[in-house]
C-alpha cells in the first residue's frame, strides 16, 4: 500500500532527478566563465561556490564536484525561500542575475 510519505518522497526523488543536471550544468558555467564576463549575482555566486569546492575538495578529494552537484540538486525544494529565510534571518538577500548579457544567464558557451 502506499503512503503519504511514499508519495512525498516520489515528488522529492523526482525533483532531485529533474535538477541534477541543471545543476551541473549552471555550476559548470559558473565555474568555466571569465568572472569579468558575469554579472555581480553571478560573480558573488561564483566566489561562494569555488570556496565551497575548495573545502569540499580538501574533504572529498576527486568526489568533491559530483558531491557539490548532488548537495545543489538535494536543495531544489529550498531555493524559491531563501530569499525570506535570509530576510528573516537578518541579512542582505544575495544579488540575482541580471539576465542580459551574463554567460550564466544565456548559456552561451564560456571563451575557452
Amino acid at each position: 500500500m502506499i503512503t503519504p510519505f511514499d508519495v512525498l518522497l516520489a515528488v522529492y526523488g523526482l525533483g532531485v532527478a529533474y535538477h541534477l543536471p541543471r545543476s551541473r550544468d549552471r555550476l559548470v558555467l559558473l565555474t568555466n566563465c571569465n568572472p569579468t564576463e558575469l554579472c555581480g549575482g553571478c560573480r558573488d555566486e561564483r566566489r561562494r561556490v569555488m570556496h565551497e569546492g575548495m573545502e569540499w575538495e580538501a574533504m572529498f578529494g576527486d568526489f568533491a564536484g559530483p558531491f557539490m552537484v548532488l548537495l545543489d540538486a538535494l536543495a531544489w525544494y529550498v531555493k524559491p525561500l531563501l530569499p525570506a529565510l535570509q530576510r528573516s534571518m537578518g541579512r542582505e538577500p544575495r544579488a540575482k542575475c541580471s539576465k542580459g548579457e551574463c554567460l550564466a544567464w544565456t548559456s552561451r558557451k564560456a571563451a575557452a
